[in-house]
């Protein structure tokens, strides 16, 4: 079928989502923002041209299925449903990946190293707008330092433990940092001071120690250092 963008978004859309398997030219699929009630159908998975896969704000349940043969990825955005299970490995298959959200849904098990090998990635959003949701284990391993590409990293929320790896540091193009609502401890960091482009930042209840300098571009900030432990900074542009 020559069917190459199917945007359906903000509308009350209910039922299950269909089989497209046959729609091999599609790609773009954007749904958000319905009532949609289905699982994400394993038949994506064959489509090798889709570049934009966006559910967010449904009510899909089920897990998120094999999708690695889906190469030309750039967006998935599944956040804001009910789906379960893991995070599948096979998500560090999908090399064009520029941002991955799932947040606010109800997986669990461990964050997959394999995400970390995205280079590409410019927003990782696994975290939790508030209580509940998603329930992954872990710490934040050195190897996020790879995405050097990455301007927004949400963790937030999902019980995390272990110290901040300093290789976040290397991550000169982020501006948002959401390491919140987690059991993060050891002390903050000094490389905050180089990350030029970092303007929020969110570490709030977390079992953080140790003194806290305050760094020039946290004196720009339209609070004071103080707040910025409990509500984040948004700098002066």
């Amino acid at each position: 079928e020559k069917l190459e963008s199917i945007n359906l978004r903000s509308n009350r859309l209910t039922g299950m989502i269909p089989d497209l398997s046959r729609s091999t030219m599609l790609y773009e699929f954007t749904v958000n923002q319905n009532e949609l009630t289905s699982t994400i159908p394993s038949s994506f998975s064959v489509l090798s041209n889709l570049e934009i896969f966006s559910l967010y704000d449904n009510k899909l349940t089920g897990t998120i299925p094999n999708l690695k043969s889906m190469t030309a990825l750039k967006e998935l955005r599944v956040h804001q449903n009910s789906l379960t299970g893991t995070l599948p490995t096979e998500v560090g298959l999908l090399v064009a990946l520029t941002d991955l959200n799932v947040q606010a849904n109800l997986m669990t098990g461990d964050i997959p190293t394999e995400i970390y090998s995205l280079t590409n990635l410019l927003s990782l959003n696994i975290g939790n707008e508030f209580g509940g949701g998603n329930k992954f284990r872990g710490s934040i391993p050195t190897l996020v330092g790879h995405l050097t590409t990455l301007e927004n990293l949400m963790l937030n929320n999902i019980k995390l433990f272990g110290s901040i790896p300093s290789n976040i540091g290397l991550l000169a193009n982020l501006n948002v940092l959401w390491l919140q609502n987690n059991m993060l401890t050891g002390s903050i960091p000094d490389f905050f001071d180089e990350m030029r482009q970092l303007d929020d930042l969110h570490l709030y209840n977390n079992s953080l120690t140790g003194s806290f300098a305050c760094p020039e571009w946290i004196r720009k900030c339209l609070i004071s250092c103080d707040d910025l432990l409990y509500d984040g900074c948004r700098t002066l542009q």
